[in-house]
């Protein structure tokens, strides 16, 4: 039989573990409903797909996934948000190469690090990008394009979903290609940009194919070329930028991050859900009439995918020369 001393020690450990150890309840993640910002305005294949994958994860996680657009100043003002949010879990970010490798080498002054400030989750998809115009655009095709604005410096505008986003980026990048004068034309985000170009207000941008498509179908745009590395099976009688003599990729992308500093087994089962979420069939047949390739990577697979296109982005943004005063 334990002597009196040994019970009043055993009585206190047991105490002193009940208080050291959290209840069962604030062990449990999560617990509440979870913020995925985006980082640009309503209506962008950005927001399209996060809130694609927000209905799927909500109900693998058991709890929302509610989406929060923040769209300015190249995605960076969003990216800055999530940088110093809580690293608990309740904060998501989706991201593109806007975000994660354009803007971080054309803005001054970023209160963040891209490449420290979160912790990677997973690549969800990639899709290419197109050259689309207003059906009234004099031009059917990239070469009559070049050709026309040459002849007629300066009376071109283009537009794009804002200064430093890969529409921007591309375009210039084509113009340094062409020898083009045109004036560029940012907008906040790419569904207000797009509603430029179907105006005819600025004739022409660079936009990802998921939301060109029906319209170019409709005849209400006009794809000029696909900026990717092959045709898009969507697409299969347009021919690609380089086929038409500037071998230009503009392709996007879409990842998961959250702030760094986010617990491992928080981020493992954030992963987990997202690829659920990419993977259920209704997902695939949506990414499928959205002309979007789903890829499901592991974080670590993220983290050097982004650290390649931030270096290579960069090494072209140095080259022209361009920065953004924030």
């Amino acid at each position: 039989m334990p002597s009196p001393t040994l019970k009043a020690v055993s009585a206190a450990l047991g105490a002193l573990l009940a208080l050291a150890a959290p209840p069962a309840a604030a062990q449990a993640w999560p617990a509440k409903p979870i913020t995925l910002v985006v980082p640009f305005p309503a209506g962008g294949t950005t927001d399209v797909l996060a809130r694609i994958f927000a209905e799927r994860m909500s109900a693998d996680l058991g709890q929302r996934v509610v989406v929060e657009n923040r769209g300015t100043a190249g995605g960076t003002t969003a990216a800055a948000h999530v940088a110093r949010s809580a690293p608990d879990g309740y904060t998501m970010f989706i991201s593109n190469v806007s975000t994660h490798a354009l803007a971080p080498n054309l803005y001054k002054n970023l209160t963040y690090d891209t490449l420290t400030a979160f912790a990677p989750v997973a690549l969800m998809t990639t899709s290419a990008g197109v050259l689309a115009a207003h059906p009234g655009f004099p031009a059917k095709d990239v070469k009559e394009m070049a050709a026309l604005v040459k002849a007629n410096p300066g009376k071109f505008n283009y537009a794009s979903p804002g200064n430093g986003t890969g529409g921007h980026l591309g375009m210039e990048r084509f113009r340094s290609m062409a020898g083009l004068d045109m004036v560029h034309i940012p907008y906040n985000g790419s569904g207000p940009a797009r509603n430029a170009v179907l105006a005819g207000e600025p004739p022409v941008m660079f936009e990802n194919i998921q939301t060109t498509i029906s319209l170019h179908k409709s005849g209400k745009l006009r794809v000029l070329a696909v900026a990717a590395d092959k045709r898009s099976a969507a697409l299969p009688d347009v021919p690609t930028m380089a086929e038409q003599g500037f071998p230009l990729n503009v392709s996007s992308w879409t990842a998961f991050f959250v702030p760094a500093g986010t617990p491992q087994p928080v981020i493992d089962r954030l992963h987990a859900s997202a690829l659920v979420a990419l993977r259920h069939e209704d997902t695939q047949r949506r990414l499928k009439d959205l002309s979007t390739d789903s890829v499901g990577s592991t974080p670590a697979e993220l983290a050097a995918f982004v650290k390649s296109e931030y270096d290579g982005w960069g090494a072209v943004i140095r080259a022209q020369g361009l920065k953004i005063d924030n």
